[in-house]
């Protein structure tokens, strides 16, 4: 069995003709494809591990995810976060590499768009 671990934003989701992100077409027959040619796919993302149940919903096949940069494993059939550490750790992290490289966006969301983290133009959670 192969494994394609695979980001979300521009990567495999975009935002669409009705203003919703979500997977083209195209990929989404692509994805499919290559998941009945004994492909396993997971989500590596700065979302929440858990964006894992909807990109499921999306693809029709449960997927696992490493969320928030690493810091979740979440197996998809099993639903369960194997590792995590607390999302007060993550923020520290985050604080941390916002002000030794302020050139980079170090945002996070989950899939709702809910949650940020050192983006100027969104507010602290």
């Amino acid at each position: 069995m192969k494994t394609l671990f695979c980001d979300l934003d521009n990567t495999l989701l975009f935002q669409l003709e009705s203003g919703l992100y979500g997977i083209k077409d195209k990929d989404l027959k692509a994805l499919q494809k290559a998941l009945k040619e004994d492909v396993k796919l997971v989500i590596a993302s700065g979302r929440p591990a858990d964006i894992n149940e909807s990109i499921s919903k999306m693809i029709g096949v449960e997927v696992d995810a490493v969320g928030h940069n690493g810091h979740q494993l979440i197996s998809g059939d099993q639903n369960i976060i194997f590792a995590s550490f607390p999302v007060e750790d993550y923020l520290k992290m985050t604080d941390y590499i916002q002000e030794t490289y302020p050139e980079f966006n170090t945002a996070t969301t989950d899939f709702k768009g809910v949650y940020y983290v050192g983006d100027v133009n969104k507010p602290e959670p």
